[in-house]
């Protein structure tokens, strides 16, 4: 499992994201993903050594959740390139390179929710992102179209499963992985809710129980009614329902606490 790393200049999402981890140590003591904060822009935080538990990554990550066209001249999609480009070389020059490369499969249009991993081994130089942290790819998780601000009936679906979409990506393939608050800057979606969803998709995500178990929780956390599956499908689905999770109001939004109440956990060992 990678190291996660989560970055912002806002102190708000910042201070947000500490709470959700607190709560989430606090919930599940044995979680053992290592998931951490940066305060500060992502050029900064390469401007650092990797921290001593991490050594030198052999292979680090950046998740960059821009556009569908892939232009980055903003925000922390503007800080990557900054961190990346050669001294004196215009970000463009670096933008048009990730735009070749990453939308050359997708013929020029990233949809929403899709992943793509655009590598960095050709424009490798002596940046310290390169040097002392290996940054060998940037991961384009498009959260928008084109910048403007993200519907608030979208904001659950839009960072939980560009989220979501980024872990299945990553797997084990990087030591390290650079994440960003999802749906803030252009998307306007507040910090409270950026922070509660993306550390309950990552609680999720790498909890140790079944397939179907994972699924319900997902479904608590998007506001989804497992009971709209109807017939032998929802009677399948209610043997791990508490009674909780059965008088709830579905639509409602959950904190991770209350998730984890709606569904009866056995470990899978």
């Amino acid at each position: 499992m990678p190291h996660i790393i989560l970055v912002t200049i806002a102190h708000d999402l910042y201070c947000q994201w500490n709470v959700q981890l607190k709560q989430l140590q606090r919930l599940l003591p044995t979680f053992s993903v290592s998931i951490t904060t940066h305060h500060g822009s992502v050029e900064a935080l390469f401007e650092t050594t990797p921290p001593p538990h991490l050594q030198q990554p052999r292979r680090t990550a950046v998740v960059c959740p821009a556009n569908s066209l892939s232009y980055m001249g903003g925000g922390f999609d503007r800080g990557v390139l900054e961190a990346l480009k050669p001294a004196g070389q215009s970000y463009k020059e670096l933008e048009r390179y990730v735009q070749g490369q990453g939308n050359y499969r997708f013929r020029g249009y990233i949809p929403v929710h899709t992943v793509e991993t655009v590598e960095t081994a050709a424009v490798r130089n002596d940046r310290r992102a390169y040097t002392q942290w290996n940054v060998d790819s940037l991961i384009l998780a498009p959260s928008m179209v084109v910048p403007e601000p993200i519907d608030v009936s979208r904001a659950k679906s839009v960072i939980v499963d560009s989220m979501w979409n980024v872990l299945v990506h990553c797997q084990d393939q990087w030591d390290v992985v650079v994440v960003p608050g999802i749906g803030g800057g252009y998307g306007g979606i507040d910090h409270a809710t950026i922070a509660r969803l993306q550390v309950a998709t990552l609680a999720i995500y790498y909890l140790d129980v079944s397939p179907l178990q994972r699924a319900l929780l997902m479904l608590f956390l998007l506001g989804k009614d497992y009971r709209k599956y109807g017939g032998v499908d929802t009677e399948e689905m209610d043997t791990h329902v508490t009674d909780h999770g059965r008088h709830v109001d579905p639509a409602a939004d959950r904190s991770l606490a209350d998730i984890l109440n709606c569904v009866s956990l056995d470990p899978i060992h």
